[in-house]
């Protein structure tokens, strides 16, 4: 007989790391996803499956193309390969039709090495922040037009002045 205690220890340490990182991206408000370098889904958490109208079971194994439309997954697997070829991360953000349905995200891509130090796979974490654009684009827009105003009023208070009687500009 043979003493498997140590692997026995090793394997349940390992599921409960694995326990402990699911429960982890499982509770965060982002779409998190693993690609290989041609940009299959190697894991995504809930909040991606649901984004991308499926559950992760049947989505995981699906690739960027079987997705998004194209453009979109062309561009979304061309930055997966960067990040493999240059092994750094990538952050973005853009317009993501999901579901038919155009949204902002900020999107972030980052490098899983393996035991040898290779990248393995490319981490995706994307964050819906399209409440915050339209936001932001509102206020701009409020801006140009307060803006404008502003420049209208100053013009005809100038006028005004100008024109007046030469008594007045005393006065």
């Amino acid at each position: 007989s043979m003493d498997i205690t140590e692997r026995k220890q090793a394997e349940e340490a390992l599921r409960a790391s694995e326990e402990k990182y699911r429960s982890l991206t499982e509770s965060l408000d982002s779409a998190l996803a693993t690609l290989d370098y041609e940009g299959k889904f190697l894991y995504m958490n809930e909040i991606a499956a649901k984004l991308l109208g499926g559950t992760p079971q049947a989505l995981t194994g699906k690739t960027l193309q079987d997705v998004f439309p194209e453009p979109s997954a062309s561009e979304f697997l061309l930055g997966v390969r960067r990040v493999f070829e240059q092994d750094l991360g990538h952050t973005s953000e853009a317009v993501i039709f999901l579901q038919g349905k155009p949204r902002w995200h900020h999107n972030s891509l980052q490098p899983i090495h393996n035991e040898h130090g290779q990248v393995s796979a490319v981490l995706l974490n994307s964050t819906d922040v399209d409440d915050l654009k339209t936001t932001q684009h509102k206020l701009e827009e409020l801006n140009r037009t307060l803006e404008k105003r502003v420049k209208e009023r100053t013009a005809q208070v100038q006028d005004l002045y100008d024109n007046a009687p030469v008594g007045y500009h005393s006065i």
